[in-house]
């Protein structure tokens, strides 16, 4: 399922597509991470226990049976952006021993390492941070 990490405003975010035409310093191309992966990231940076409740902090624009865009909620967004390299191998062996990443430590350290710089550039031009999924 590719998943589609971005920054950008509200007005281009709701039209973007897995054809999107997004500045590449501005996108994060992976593969099988939702909204529910990242929630348990965020469980984690906040060191407590993963709270259904998370879920909800995602703005969805829009679904349909094989497409979904969330806004990530602008406290993660902050959270991924100024993760500090010291942290990182902890916070990605946590992240990958749980049952939604269960992958090798490394293949979450990439993850959090494509995502952190977008996560700060939506910080630094007060944009949105955006989940795209397809089927």
């Amino acid at each position: 399922m590719p998943a589609i990490f971005f920054t950008a405003s509200d007005s281009v975010a709701s039209s973007v597509r897995l054809n999107h035409s997004l500045p590449v310093e501005d996108v994060a191309e992976l593969g099988g991470i939702d909204t529910l992966k990242m929630s348990t990231l965020w469980a984690i940076l906040d060191s407590k226990e993963w709270d259904d409740a998370l879920l909800d902090e995602f703005t969805e624009l829009y679904s349909s049976s094989s497409e979904w865009l969330n806004r990530i909620p602008d406290t993660l967004t902050a959270k991924i952006a100024v993760l500090a390299d010291a942290q990182l191998d902890s916070i990605s062996a946590r992240w990958a021993q749980t049952d939604e990443m269960a992958c090798e430590a490394s293949d979450a350290t990439d993850v959090i390492g494509a995502i952190r710089p977008i996560a700060a550039r939506a910080i630094e031009r007060r944009q949105g941070f955006f989940l795209y999924l397809s089927l």
